[in-house]
């Protein structure tokens, strides 16, 4: 299984050369979608959805993501495994929380020495599905991962700063949303268990919620 996550979005070509080329090397491949429709370069927002969808395809399901803040070589593609899966990236912290929420085991650099797996005419902005198409259904056809590069230290690895406009004052915490479903649900900054924890609240307390536009009163419940 190999599962996408990227802004690439469904109306143009994007989507369908990166299922093209994942299917020409290895045509048994079983292509699904997380989302192509992240918002243009948010990383955060990707890397938001990827942690609280990874655990539930099948174990040994290599996620592409492609959602990055510039394009080019600059930004190095790196190859996570995991206790139970695998996470292909450039390396700008995306892949980072839910590879550690699953447990690293070894982090590759997809560096030029083994450019021999990317595709011949690989273009300078298009890495979805020059290289990391191609090296998911390299995996995906049983290829060592140790063959396509070089191993590193996840600790080299990039973070994205969760904790960006994240304050505490008293018992007060002020955060910033980072999207809203289209049911109503407000997805915060920062994690529920963290956010009941920094305040001393329990399920079933009531807190005040107070944003640009309105005050209300909340009771809190077990989050999904």
């Amino acid at each position: 299984m190999i599962a996408f996550l990227t802004d690439v979005g469904l109306n143009d070509q994007y989507a369908a050369s990166m299922n093209g080329v994942v299917l020409s090397l290895c045509p048994n491949a079983s292509i699904t979608v997380i989302s192509h429709e992240v918002p243009c370069f948010d990383v955060r927002f990707a890397s938001l959805l990827l942690l609280t969808s990874y655990k539930y395809f099948p174990l040994g399901t290599i996620f592409v993501v492609v959602v990055v803040l510039g394009v080019g070589r600059s930004i190095r593609p790196i190859l996570i495994v995991s206790r139970n899966y695998y996470f292909i990236d450039p390396d700008n912290g995306v892949l980072v929380q839910a590879a550690e929420d699953d447990g690293i085991e070894n982090v590759y650099l997809l560096n030029k020495s083994r450019s021999k797996y990317f595709r011949e005419d690989s273009s300078q902005t298009f890495h979805g599905r020059d290289i990391y198409a191609p090296i998911a259904a390299l995996i995906a056809c049983g290829m060592p991962v140790q063959s396509l590069g070089k191993l590193i230290n996840y600790r080299e690895l990039k973070r994205i700063d969760k904790d960006i406009d994240y304050v505490v004052e008293g018992d007060c915490i002020e955060l910033r949303v980072i999207y809203i479903d289209r049911y109503g649900n407000i997805i915060l900054l920062k994690g529920f268990k963290n956010i009941i924890n920094e305040l001393n609240v329990c399920i079933g307390d009531t807190i005040k919620i107070k944003s640009k536009v309105k005050k209300i009163e909340a009771v809190i419940e077990v989050s999904f």
